[in-house]
């Protein structure tokens, strides 16, 4: 059960209509999941920045964090994953590679539950 939380201080009009649906679709084919089993939430309208100067807040940025069952266990695998998401949201929005910050999370299926039950 993949789970996608995406921040950023870009405007909900500002990304393309479908954006987390088509983000959620990608990102179910790149870990080979069930996109019934995707799991996401947008923020937009955030105040945020990477860096610490004064106006860093003013420039575009997104922050996507990535949890899913078996899929980040060691660094080979995230560092393959890294790239396919990156193009996807630069081919999608206005954000350059460097205004964009992720992290990926390995999640235990007994940490995870559905229905009242854990996954594991």
């Amino acid at each position: 059960m993949p789970i996608v939380n995406v921040v950023t201080n870009l405007s909900r009009s500002q990304l393309p209509k479908h954006f987390m649906p088509r983000l959620s679709v990608h990102i179910a084919a790149a870990l080979n999941k069930d996109q019934k089993l995707m799991k996401w939430t947008l923020e937009t309208d955030r105040e945020m920045a990477m860096g610490c100067g004064e106006d860093n807040h003013k420039t575009p940025c997104m922050m996507v964090d990535v949890k899913s069952i078996g899929v980040f266990k060691t660094p080979e695998q995230c560092a393959a994953f890294a790239p396919k998401l990156f193009d996807f949201i630069v081919k999608e929005t206005t954000l350059k590679e460097s205004e964009i910050a992720t992290t990926f999370g390995d999640l235990e299926a007994f940490r995870v539950a559905m229905n009242s039950k854990t996954l594991g």
